[in-house]
Formats: structure tokens, sequence, C-alpha cells
């Protein structure tokens, strides 16, 4: 019992409850031997960005696969996105986070570390998991934002202003 993993087997419990059919399917199949599905998709995409590394630099710095890899993630899949995004990352490098991260922040930090992650446009997402997960999550938002104190609040809508220049945005925090 000494080799149990109490981070992991929370992470395998989320990653069966998860809605994505997608995930469920490669559970069934027993695709996840750390946890996180490796798909045949991902097994194909890895030596496609070695080989575009390569012909970048074969030196390529850290700091800049990560700016290419957040662009990607911001230009074609979306912030709705990128939560599951990091909870697979962080659950394929092993990353043990504190399961009760945020019950040491106040609410204006744990607002101030969330609310990039709204999405103004979730109406205009087609698929309905993807939709739900947004406006899931645009609803935690605004509802942290809601709970701030006045003062407090002043200071979440500075730091929409500045992360945004989107009405549509800057409006939802109004």
């Amino acid at each position: 019992m000494s080799d149990f993993n109490l981070h992991k087997w929370f992470k395998n419990q989320y990653l069966q409850e998860n809605d994505d059919p997608k995930i469920g399917s490669e559970l069934e199949a027993g695709l996840f031997g750390t946890g996180v599905a490796e798909s045949e998709a991902s097994n194909n995409l890895v030596p496609l960005i070695l080989n575009a590394i390569d012909q970048v630099d074969e030196t390529l710095h850290y700091g800049d696969f990560a700016k290419a890899i957040a662009t990607i993630l911001k230009d074609e899949y979306g912030s709705h996105n990128f939560g599951k995004f990091m909870e697979v990352l962080h659950a394929e490098l092993g990353i043990e986070e504190s399961l009760n991260e945020n019950e040491d922040l106040s609410s204006l930090d744990k607002f101030l570390k969330y609310f990039k992650s709204y999405d103004a446009y979730v109406e205009y997402i087609d698929d309905g998991g993807q939709y739900r997960r947004a406006k899931e999550n645009n609803n935690a938002i605004l509802g942290m934002y809601n709970a701030l104190s006045p003062e407090d609040k002043k200071t979440a809508f500075k730091a929409v202003q500045d992360h945004t220049k989107d009405e549509r945005t800057i409006n939802a925090f109004k």
C-alpha cells in the first residue's frame, strides 16, 4: 500500500467522471497507463512536433516552445479549453497540485487568477459539451466577481480592462 498515490487516484477519478466521450472511451479501452489518455492521435503528433521543432531550431528554448503552444491554444482551441488542457498536461507531467490550492487565496486573488478564461463568445460554440463547460466557467467567474466587495470589484474591473479591450468581456463585468 506504500505505492498508492492519492493524487493520481484523484486525477483518475476526475478523468473517469469527465463527460468527454473520447476520454470515456479511452478509459474503457484501458488506454490510461498513467491516468492520462494516450490516444493514437497524440502518439502520431509527437514526431511531427519534434520534426517541426528541428526545422525551426534544434535547440529551441523552452520559453519559445511554451509561447508557441500558448498561441495555438488561444488562437485555435479557445480559452474555454485552457483548464482541461492544463489538467491533462499536469497529470501527464506528474505535477502534484494541492487539491485545496484555492483555500489560501482571497476572493479577489481567486478572481484575478481565473478571470482571463472568461469567454464572451460562448454562445457561438457549436459543440454542446464545450458550450456547457464554457458557460459554467463564465458563470463561476461572474459569481466570483459578484461576491467581491465594492472596493475589490474596482480592482477586479481594472484588471479586466487592462487584460482586454473586448467590449463584450468588459461589459460582462460592469
